[in-house]
């Protein structure tokens, strides 16, 4: 099939769907590529938040007695499950939200 002065080895309708396949794979690719941004976007907080924790902790290193001040500075919250009594021993929960990082798993 020739039109004007530029041919294809293919025709209208193969042509159609080949540019549809591309043009999916592009869209695809742009969500893709934005979803990998925002993971790099959150690591790079991340890490910013951790920088900034460990700044922070690095004036408390020779800390003798935890007052309320300290306390304030390095905990955003301590949240307190409800207790559990298994086998005579009673547990609780608490999970500490340091500041810049969260809750880190112990």
């Amino acid at each position: 099939m020739m039109t004007g002065k530029y041919s294809s080895p293919f025709g209208h309708r193969e042509f159609s769907e080949r540019m549809d396949k591309y043009q999916k794979e592009q869209s695809d690719m742009r969500l893709k590529a934005a979803k990998m941004r925002e993971i790099l976007d959150k690591s790079v907080d991340d890490a910013k938040g951790i920088d900034e924790f460990i700044a922070l902790i690095g004036n408390y290193a020779d800390v003798e007695i935890l007052t309320p001040e300290v306390v304030s500075q390095l905990i955003d919250k301590i949240a307190v499950h409800d207790g559990q009594t298994v086998d005579g021993v009673r547990t609780q929960q608490l999970d500490i939200h340091w500041r810049f990082v969260g809750n880190l798993a112990m």
